[in-house]
């Protein structure tokens, strides 16, 4: 229940499992510029006592522990919005549209495109709503919290009875038995995603006495039971049948996922340039071992001792020479550029929508803008301020470009979803003990007392967002999380 807890939260950051964070962002293209431009640079300060520094943990394990999916952002309906047969754009009005087409080329497809839309639309009103309800019941707010809940099951049999009518009409017009079998897909995913977020909430007011708590409660269970379909998984049922539950989920949720997907197409600039490099920085070399020779052939006898001594010196200067021109075009030039590079491709494969550009280094305390100090600092005391903690610093930046939107994309997808998750095992490998022994001693038992503290370690990282625009100064954010974690994985993550 943990993820749906923190989903609740709607936190900018929060625990994928026990390893991973998670950490969305929505990229929006202009509509009057022909690019966008969002960069983000993540500052990671790393205890030293982890010893993870450039030594220990290099930059292609780093991209082996982070992942970036990129889709497009889930189209934004309310739920009344998503029921409405009427509303042109919403997916359930597309498909009634479609329904005296079955049997035409191309239009099962179609059809089961917009099932899948509408699955994640409707999974994505009802979170958001949840997420709204969850704020009420922070604040104690229950009066407003009735009455958003009221409406939550009125708008909920709305778009069931939308849901019914379309897919039965379907079926009455002969829909293809594919087509029935992906409708039955549809319905398992329903069962399983859009009442987890109610669940959630019920979990947190089961057992309160307070009476409007209690109705809010009552009604949250009759929207389960008497409007959405019943969960397979409401008993107690054994570790296996709970596998296939969970593994059949785990491939319902990216078969509804699928329409927004995109194709990608990810190099890393550096190694494709690296040749190049190598062969300038031979030639360099080459040239000035022939120099050198043809100048000392004028000097020294050809074949003499003196000429060959010199020209074992000059060829350790030759191979010197091409090694320090080729690091240096490499590290100093090549350096420049991105270590991977993204193209983010439209569902045709025909448009370039964006790029995305990343690149990571380790950076001295001291060459960490004072911007992003204060940010690291500002939670501390006064004398914490002033003690230089030893600190490794990792710095991740990413760069979004988004292109004009073509005119060929469907009007629904016009936001970028990019959702970065990080691994931090190889971070607390070298962690000690997750547990601590403390002795004390109590003077009114005349005894000591052994207790068990946790050992943790906090990762702070600061995030630097810019949003640039043309003719415009960059507008930037800044935003802190910590990760709190000990030898057994993350324990909590604290949005600052």
């Amino acid at each position: 229940m943990a993820q749906y807890s923190d989903e609740l939260e709607a936190d900018p950051v929060y625990p994928r499992d026990q390893w991973q964070f998670e950490q969305k962002d929505d990229f929006l293209p202009d509509p009057d510029k022909k690019e966008s431009i969002y960069t983000q640079e993540f500052y990671i300060f790393i205890p030293q006592a982890l010893q993870v520094n450039s030594h220990t943990y290099s930059r292609s394990q780093f991209y082996r522990d982070q992942t970036n999916l990129i889709r497009f952002k889930t189209p934004l309906f309310t739920l009344k919005e998503a029921a409405n047969l009427h509303l042109s754009s919403a997916p359930l009005a597309k498909i009634w549209k479609l329904k005296e087409e079955l049997g035409k080329p191309d239009t099962d497809k179609r059809i089961v495109n917009e099932l899948k839309l509408s699955a994640s639309v409707v999974r994505s009103a009802i979170r958001r709503t949840a997420i709204r309800l969850n704020g009420l019941l922070e604040e104690e707010d229950y009066e407003s919290l009735i009455k958003e809940v009221e409406a939550l099951k009125h708008d909920i049999t709305e778009y069931l009875s939308s849901y019914k009518e379309v897919t039965s009409h379907l079926i009455e017009k002969g829909a293809s038995a594919e087509l029935k079998e992906h409708l039955s897909y549809i319905n398992r995913f329903s069962e399983q995603s859009y009442s987890q977020y109610l669940i959630q909430l019920i979990s947190r007011i089961h057992g309160e006495k307070d009476p409007q708590l209690n109705k809010v409660e009552a009604l949250l269970v009759s929207i389960l039971e008497k409007e959405l379909p019943q969960l397979d998984i409401q008993k107690e049922i054994g570790e296996e049948e709970g596998e296939d539950f969970i593994h059949q989920k785990s491939i319902l949720n990216k078969y509804v996922l699928d329409p927004l997907l995109l194709d990608i197409n990810r190099f890393s600039p550096t190694k494709r340039y690296q040749g190049l490099a190598g062969a300038f920085a031979a030639a360099i070399a080459m040239f000035v071992y022939f120099l050198l020779f043809i100048l000392w052939g004028k000097v020294f006898v050809i074949n003499s001792e003196p000429f060959l001594l010199l020209m074992i010196v000059v060829y350790v200067i030759k191979d010197r020479l091409k090694e320090g021109i080729k690091d240096f075009s490499y590290l100093k030039r090549l350096g420049w550029l991105s270590d991977y590079t993204t193209e983010i491709l439209s569902p045709d494969e025909e448009t370039s929508l964006g790029v995305l550009k990343e690149r990571v280094t380790f950076a001295n305390v001291d060459e960490v803008p004072e911007e992003i100090l204060k940010i690291r600092n500002q939670d501390f005391h006064t004398v914490v301020e002033r003690f230089k903690r030893p600190e490794t610093v990792i710095n991740y930046r990413r760069k979004m470009t988004i292109f004009e939107k073509p005119p060929t994309l469907d009007e629904r997808y016009f936001m970028l979803n990019v959702i970065f998750r990080f691994n931090v095992r190889h971070f607390i490998e070298k962690a000690s003990n997750p547990y601590h022994t403390h002795l004390w001693y109590d003077d009114k038992s005349d005894s000591v007392i052994e207790q068990e503290f946790p050992k943790v370690y906090h990762i702070n990282i600061i995030l630097q967002s810019t949003i640039e625009k043309e003719g415009k100064k960059p507008v930037k954010e800044l935003s802190k999380f910590r990760i709190v974690v000990d030898k057994n994985g993350i324990k909590r993550i604290e949005n600052l």
